[in-house]
C-alpha cells in the first residue's frame, strides 16, 4: 500500500506537471511552413525561430528544416529547450546579415545544435552569447564580429562542444570565441580556425578551459595568436598549430595561474615565444615542434613559469631556439630538447636569473645548433643542474654551453668540455649512453655514467621523471630527463587453462628496464618453495611442455636487469587439457526402452560426464550420468525421440572438452499395410497404412527412382492416409512411410509404387483448308504427358486408323496430304506409367496454294500490260482479277487461263491498274495471291508545257502530268532528274506525300538548283538535286533493289540513258515515266523544245 505522504507527494507532482505542461513537445520551423501554432508538424511549422521559442516550454525541441534564415533581430532563448538543425549545419543556416547577434542564450540548460550561425555582430558574442550557461553543439560559427568573442562568447558555464569556429573577428579578445567563469570547460572538441582578434586570435579563456580542441591558422594583433589564457585559464589535450601573434605567444599567451597539459604546439610564430609566452603558469607533458620567434622559439617565460616533462624539437629563434628563460623563478625540469636552432642558445637561452633559483634541472639537451651555445647560453646568472648537455653544435663558440657574466651555476651535468669549477662540481664528460637519439629515444642505457650521478633535491623524494616514473630509486638521482628504472615485477601473468593438450603457455606484460625474465612453478600455492623452470628469457611468453595433462600447476614470473631481480609477479594457475573421449556411438532405434552409448577413454581420465540435449547445442545439454567406465545406458528416453549425446573426461585439473556428438533414439516399428493406388485417379495418388502405437505423426517419402529408404521427404501427417495431389499424371513414383515420435523416424514401411492416370486428349482439331500443303492437328496439352501419338484414317473409323506420327507438344502437322482431301485424326497421350485411350476424332483437309510472285509490266508497252506469275502445283487453271485500287474486294475477274501469264489489252495508257491471281483445281479455288500494279506508258507528246523566261529564274509549268503517280509514291518511288547529257540520273532526297494525286507541279531551276514543288493545294516543295548540268528530263524511278546497292536505269521511250551509277550485277531500276523538259543552248538562252 502507498504511504499517505508518498501519495500526497505523487499527487502534488501530477498537479505540477499539469500546471506547467511538462510533457516535452517537438516543434518545427520551416521557410515554407504554414505558421500554425503550436508548430508541431512540418506542414504547420513556424517560419520564425523566435515564434517557436516564444511558445515553447522547458524540455521542448525545436527542429529547424533546411534553408537560410535571416531573423530580423537576435534570437533570445530563455527556456531550457533544444534548437536543432534537422538536416545538419551545412543545410540549416542562420544569417544575421551583419545587423545583430545570432543567438542570445539566457538559460543554462538551453542547447543550440547542428546550425550554421553566420554574419552576426554584437559587442560580445557576434554569433552566440551564452549569457548564463547554455551550450552550442555541433554547429558551424562563421563570419561573425564582436568586441569580445567574435564567434561565441560563453559566460557562467556556457560552452561550445564539437563546433567549427572559423573566420570570426574580435576587436578585443577571442576572435573565434571567448569564455569565462566555466570550470566545466568553455570550448570542447572544437575546430577553431582562421579567426582574428587583438588578443587571442583563436580563443580567449578566463577561469575556464579549452579541452581537446584544434586551434589552427588564427592571428592576434598583439598577444596569443591561437589562445589568450588569463587568470586560471588552461589548455588540455589540444593541438595548437600555424597561429601567429604580433607580440607575445604565437601559439598561446598564458597570464596568471594558467596551465597547459598534453598539448602540441606546432609551427606557430611570434616575436616573443613562438609556441607560447607564459608567466605564473604550469606547463606539463606538452610537445613544442617547429615553432619560430625572435626570442624563445618554443616558449618564453617570465616570472613563476614551471615547465615539466615537455619535448622541444625543431624550434627556431634568434635567442633560445627551444626556450628563452627571462625572469626569476622560471624552472624547466625533466624536459627533452633536441634539433632546435638559434643564434644564441640553440636549446635554451637564460638571462637575468636569480642565482639561487634552479633554471634547467634534470633535462636532456642533445643535438641542437647555434652560433653561440649550441646547447645552452646563459647570461648573467642561472643554473643548469643534473642535465645532459651533449652532442650540440656551435658555429662560433660553445658547442654545448656558452656562459657570459657571473652568477652562473653548472653542476652534476653530463657535458663537454668540463666546466670550470667556478660554475660547480660533479660534472662528467663521458658519453651519456642514450638508447637511440636518432629516433628520439633519450632514455639512458644500463651502462650509462649518468646513473646515480646527479644532484639530489627535496622535490625528488616524491617526484617523477619525464615518463612519470619515480626519481631516487637508489640514494642518488640520475642525470637527464629519464631515471634508469630497475625492473618491476611483470604484470598480467596468464597461464593457459586446458587450451592445449601437451603444454601450458605462460605469458605476461614486459617490465620497463628489464634485461630478461624467469619463470617459476609449483604444484601448490607456495612461492617460498617454487622452482625455476626456464632459462633467462627475453620473450614475453614461455611454453611449459614438461606437464602431465589434467595436473594443476602454479606459475610465477620475475624480471631482472643489472640492478638485480624484481619481485615475483602475482601467480596464476594453469594446466594441460585432458583429451576428449573419441568414438562416441549412440544406438539408433536398436532398443525400444534405452539408448546405449560407448566410447574410447583418453589417457589420464579418472571418470566421465555424459551429457544429453534435445538439440545440437552442447551448452544447453544436461548431465545424465558420471560413469567410471566407457559404457552407459540411457533408460530415461521416450521411444522415437532423438537425443544428442556428448561425453567429457574428468581429470584432477578440470575436464576435457566434450567429445564429438552423436544422436540416438529408441525406435518405433514400421507402419503395416502400406499401399498406393496405380492409375485409379487422374488427379491424385491415394496412400493408406495402419496406425503405429506411440506415433504422433507419419513422414511420407516419395521418389522418382527406387532409392528406398533414403529418398526425399514428401510431407508429414498425423493421420493414416494421404492424398498426393502433387503427383504428375503418368509419372511413376516410389512411396514409403515412417512413423514419428516427437522428432524421430521409426522403421520404414514396405515400398509401393503408384501413379495418377493421364487425362485423355480432348478438343482435338484438324485444320480445314487453312494451309495449302498440310493439315495442322492441335489439342490442349495434357499434364504429365511426355509424348503424343497421332492416328489418321480416310474415314471416321477408329478400328482401321493407323499411326501417323508422334509429337512432344500439343500439335502435329500432317505434310502427306492432297489438296481438299478429307482425313480423320485421333490422338493418344503417353507417359512412363501409362497411355490414354483415343481422343475424339476430327476431320481436316489442305487447300490449294495461291499463285506467288504476280508481276505486272510498268510502262513497257504503250498498248497492253503483261502479267506473269509462278505456277502452282496441282493447279489446273488460273483466274485473273483487276482493280483500280488496292482493295481486292472491288476487283473483278477479267480472264481465266491455264497459262502462267496474260496480256491485258483492255486498258487506258497512263492509268495504273492492280492485278491478283487465284489457282483453280477440281477440288476448289485458292485464296488471292499477292497484288502488283502495272500500266501502259503515255507517249511523250501527251505532255503539255508552258515556258517562261525571267532574269535569274527559269520556270517550267506542267499543265497536266499524267498518269496518277500516287500509288507509286506510296511504295517509295521517287522523282528524279536526268541531266542534259543523259549520262546521269539524280535521285531526289524526298519521296512525295502518300495518297496525293500529284497532277500539277512546277519546276524551278535557279543557280544550278532544281526545285520541284506542288502548286496546289499547298506549296510543298522538294529540292531534288544540285547539279552543274542542265536538267533534261523528269523521270520516275522505283527504290533500289537492296539496301545500299547501286542502280541501273533503262529508258522506255527510246532515249538511250546510260548507267549513271556503278551497279551490282543484275540490279536494274527501270524508269517508269520520263517527261522531257525544254532545252536551251549556250548561244540562245531562251528555252528550246526537246
Amino acid at each position: 500500500m502507498m504511504h499517505r505522504s508518498t501519495m500526497v507527494a505523487f499527487l502534488s507532482a501530477l498537479a505540477l506537471l499539469a500546471a506547467t505542461g511538462a510533457v516535452a513537445a517537438t516543434r518545427y520551423v520551416s521557410l515554407t511552413g504554414a505558421s500554425v501554432p503550436p508548430y508541431t508538424t512540418p506542414e504547420n511549422a513556424a517560419q520564425s525561430i523566435q515564434d517557436a521559442v516564444d511558445i515553447s516550454s522547458d524540455g521542448d525541441t525545436i527542429l529547424v528544416l533546411e534553408g537560410t534564415y535571416t531573423p530580423p533581430a537576435q534570437i533570445v532563448v530563455w527556456r531550457a529547450i533544444t534548437i536543432r538543425g534537422l538536416f545538419g549545419p551545412e543545410k540549416t543556416i542562420i544569417n544575421s546579415g551583419g545587423a545583430h547577434r545570432g543567438f542570445f542564450i539566457q538559460n543554462m540548460d538551453a542547447v543550440i545544435e547542428a546550425l550554421t550561425i553566420s554574419n552576426g555582430a554584437a559587442s560580445a558574442g557576434g554569433g552566440v552569447l551564452c549569457y548564463y550557461g547554455g551550450m552550442v553543439k555541433d554547429c558551424i560559427v562563421v563570419g561573425n564580429t564582436a568586441v569580445t568573442g567574435g564567434g561565441v562568447d560563453c559566460n557562467s558555464y556556457g560552452r561550445a562542444v564539437n563546433c567549427v569556429i572559423r573566420d570570426n573577428t574580435a576587436t578585443d579578445v577571442g576572435g573565434g570565441g571567448a569564455c569565462s567563469g566555466n570550470v566545466l570547460g568553455g570550448f570542447i572538441d572544437c575546430l577553431i580556425i582562421n579567426n582574428v582578434a587583438t588578443n587571442g586570435g583563436g580563443v580567449s579563456a578566463f577561469n575556464t578551459a579549452v579541452e581537446s580542441c584544434t586551434i589552427v591558422d588564427n592571428f592576434a594583433v598583439e598577444d596569443g595568436g591561437g589562445a589568450f589564457l588569463w587568470s586560471n585559464g588552461w589548455v588540455n589535450s589540444c593541438v595548437v598549430s600555424n597561429n601567429a601573434a604580433g607580440r607575445w605567444g604565437g601559439g598561446a599567451f598564458f597570464y596568471s595561474h594558467g596551465s597547459a597539459r598534453d598539448t602540441v604546439f606546432a609551427d606557430n610564430w611570434a616575436p616573443q615565444g613562438g609556441g607560447m609566452a607564459l608567466t605564473d603558469t604550469y606547463v606539463s607533458s606538452c610537445t613544442f615542434v617547429g615553432n619560430q620567434a625572435v626570442s624563445g622559439g618554443g616558449y618564453i617565460s617570465f616570472s613563476n613559469a614551471y615547465v615539466n616533462a615537455c619535448v622541444f624539437k625543431g624550434n627556431q629563434a634568434a635567442s633560445g631556439g627551444g626556450a628563452f628563460l627571462n625572469s626569476v623563478d622560471s624552472v624547466m625540469r625533466n624536459c627533452i630538447l633536441y634539433e632546435n636552432i638559434a643564434v644564441t642558445g640553440g636549446a635554451v637561452y637564460a638571462s637575468l636569473l636569480n642565482v639561487s633559483n634552479v633554471t634547467v634541472e634534470n633535462c636532456t639537451i642533445y643535438g641542437n645548433t647555434a652560433t653561440f651555445g649550441g646547447g645552452v647560453c646563459a647570461f648573467e646568472g642561472g643554473k643548469i643542474v643534473s642535465s645532459i648537455v651533449y652532442s650540440n653544435t656551435a658555429i662560433y663558440s660553445g658547442a654545448n654551453w656558452f656562459f657570459h657574466g657571473g652568477g652562473i651555476g653548472f653542476a652534476h651535468c653530463c657535458t663537454t668540455p668540463q666546466p670550470h669549477p667556478v660554475y660547480g662540481g660533479g660534472n662528467i664528460t663521458a658519453s651519456p649512453g642514450l638508447v637511440d637519439p636518432a629516433t628520439g629515444d633519450f632514455h639512458i642505457v644500463r651502462a650509462s655514467p649518468c646513473i646515480d650521478a646527479g644532484l639530489n633535491d627535496k622535490w625528488m623524494i616524491a617526484g617523477t621523471d619525464a615518463d612519470g616514473n619515480r626519481r631516487l630509486i637508489h640514494n642518488t638521482v640520475d642525470i637527464g630527463a629519464y631515471e634508469f628504472q630497475p625492473p618491476r615485477a611483470p604484470l598480467n601473468l596468464q597461464a593457459t587453462d586446458g587450451e592445449f593438450g601437451d603444454r601450458v603457455v605462460v605469458s605476461w606484460s614486459g617490465s620497463e628496464s628489464a634485461l630478461g625474465y624467469r619463470v617459476y612453478r609449483n604444484v601448490t600455492n607456495d612461492v617460498a618453495s617454487v622452482l625455476q623452470i626456464s632459462d633467462d628469457l627475453i620473450d614475453l611468453s614461455y611454453q611449459d611442455t614438461n606437464v602431465v595433462p589434467g595436473e594443476l600447476y602454479y606459475y610465477w614470473v620475475g624480471s631482472f636487469n643489472d640492478l638485480g631481480p624484481s619481485e615475483f609477479s602475482s601467480n596464476d594457475t594453469g594446466y594441460a587439457r585432458l583429451a576428449a573421449p573419441t568414438g562416441l556411438n549412440a544406438t539408433d532405434g536398436i532398443y525400444s526402452n534405452y539408448v546405449e552409448l560407448t566410447w574410447t577413454a583418453p589417457t589420464g581420465a579418472i571418470g566421465f560426464i555424459v551429457l544429453r540435449s534435445t538439440n545440437s547445442n552442447v551448452s544447453a545439454a544436461s548431465t545424465i550420468g558420471t560413469p567410471t567406465n566407457t559404457l552407459f545406458r540411457d533408460g530415461l528416453v521416450v521411444p522415437g525421440r532423438i537425443f544428442h549425446y556428448w561425453v567429457s573426461a574428468i581429470a584432477h585439473a578440470g575436464t576435457s572438452e566434450p567429445s564429438e556428438p552423436d544422436t540416438g533414439f529408441a525406435g518405433l516399428p514400421a507402419p503395416p499395410g502400406f499401399s498406393a493406388t496405380d492409375g485409379t485417379y487422374t488427379d491424385r495418388v491415394e496412400l493408406v497404412w495402419s496406425e503405429v502405437q506411440n506415433a504422433v505423426s507419419y513422414s511420407i517419402f516419395r521418389s522418382e527412382t527406387n532409392d528406398y529408404p533414403f529418398g526425399p521427404l514428401l510431407t508429414t501427417v498425423t493421420v493414416t492416409s494421404y492424398t498426393d495431389t502433387a503427383a504428375v499424371p503418368g509419372r511413376l513414383y516410389y512411396y514409403w512411410v515412417r512413423a514419428l515420435a516427437s522428432d524421430t523416424l521409426g522403421q520404414p514401411s514396405k515400398l509401393d509404387t503408384g501413379f495418377a492416370f493421364l487425362v485423355t486428349p480432348y478438343n482435338v482439331s484438324a485444320s480445314d483448308g487453312t494451309f495449302a500443303d498440310r493439315v495442322r492437328v492441335s489439342w490442349p496439352a495434357i499434364a504429365g504427358a511426355t509424348v503424343y501419338h497421332v492416328y489418321r484414317n480416310s474415314s471416321n473409323d477408329l478400328n482401321t486408323a493407323y499411326p501417323l506420327g508422334t509429337s512432344a507438344i500439343g500439335m502435329y502437322e500432317d505434310m502427306s496430304v492432297q489438296p481438299y482431301e478429307t482425313n480423320y485424326y485421333w490422338v493418344r497421350a503417353s507417359a512412363p506409367a501409362c497411355t490414354t485411350p483415343f481422343s475424339n476424332s476430327d476431320p481436316g483437309f489442305a487447300s490449294l496454294a495461291a499463285p506467288l510472285d504476280v508481276a505486272a509490266s510498268d510502262g513497257v508497252y504503250t498498248n497492253l500490260i503483261d502479267i506473269v506469275w509462278t505456277p502452282v502445283a496441282a493447279a489446273e487453271s488460273y483466274m485473273l482479277y483487276r482493280g483500280t485500287s488496292s482493295m481486292v474486294a472491288a476487283a473483278v475477274e477479267i480472264a481465266a487461263t491455264t497459262a502462267t501469264g496474260f496480256a491485258d489489252t483492255n486498258i487506258t495508257a497512263g492509268e495504273i491498274y492492280y492485278y491478283w491471281v487465284r489457282s483453280v483445281s477440281g477440288t476448289g479455288v485458292s485464296p488471292f495471291g499477292n497484288d502488283d500494279i502495272g500500266f501502259a506508258t503515255l507517249a511523250a507528246s501527251a505532255m503539255k508545257w508552258k515556258f517562261k523566261d525571267a532574269s535569274n529564274l527559269d520556270k517550267v509549268n506542267g499543265k497536266k502530268l499524267t498518269p496518277n503517280l500516287g500509288p507509286y509514291f506510296e511504295r517509295g518511288y521517287k522523282i528524279a532528274i536526268a541531266d542534259d547529257t543523259f549520262t546521269n540520273i539524280f535521285d531526289g532526297p524526298h519521296a512525295l506525300l502518300p495518297n496525293s494525286k500529284h497532277r500539277k507541279w512546277s519546276l524551278k531551276m535557279k543557280r544550278n538548283t532544281i526545285i520541284l514543288y506542288k502548286v496546289k493545294p499547298s506549296r510543298l516543295q522538294y529540292t531534288l538535286y544540285r547539279t552543274m548540268l542542265w536538267p533534261a528530263a523528269i523521270v520516275i524511278v522505283p527504290p533500289l533493289p537492296a539496301a545500299g546497292a547501286a542502280a541501273q536505269y533503262t529508258q522506255p521511250f527510246g532515249i538511250p540513258l546510260p548507267r549513271g551509277e556503278a551497279a551490282a550485277t543484275g540490279q536494274t531500276r527501270r524508269v517508269i515515266h520520263s517527261f522531257p523538259l525544254p532545252r536551251r543552248s549556250p548561244e540562245n538562252p531562251q528555252f528550246e523544245p526537246l
